[in-house]
């Protein structure tokens, strides 16, 4: 009995070299100064690649600011200025934004940690 051809190994085609785009900032979300309207605060966003080979696109910008702070859930609200909803193992809650520059002063409240999030230049506190 005659054994079957195995298939050939896969080879993944790759993406051919791509440059980062630059970040689109229409503000700076650690500047407590920001300059947007009333009612409005500037918030780091990231827009995910829609099909196979594109690059992230990061920036900022002035959006609505909500009532979420530290911890408290954002999925039916937005979060408060200098606060991001990210995703957690208790689904998705505010945390304050932080950065890892030298320089920046740590805004984390005891017992958290300035974490990685998945905007580049920013991380939470977690």
């Amino acid at each position: 009995m005659e054994q079957p051809e195995e298939p050939p190994p896969f080879m993944d085609p790759g993406c051919p070299p791509a440059t980062p785009l630059p970040p689109d900032n229409e503000c700076d979300p650690l500047d407590a100064a920001a300059t947007c309207p009333t009612g409005q605060s500037c918030f780091p966003y990231v827009l995910y690649p829609s099909r196979p080979c594109e690059v992230e696109r990061y920036g900022a910008r002035c959006q609505p600011v909500g009532p979420g702070t530290q911890g408290e859930p954002c999925s039916r609200q937005g979060c408060a200025a200098e606060h991001i909803c990210v995703s957690t193992g208790r689904g998705t809650q505010c945390a304050r934004l932080c950065s890892f520059a030298a320089e920046a002063p740590d805004v984390c409240e005891p017992g958290l940690l300035c974490l990685p999030i998945d905007i580049e230049g920013f991380g939470g506190c977690l």
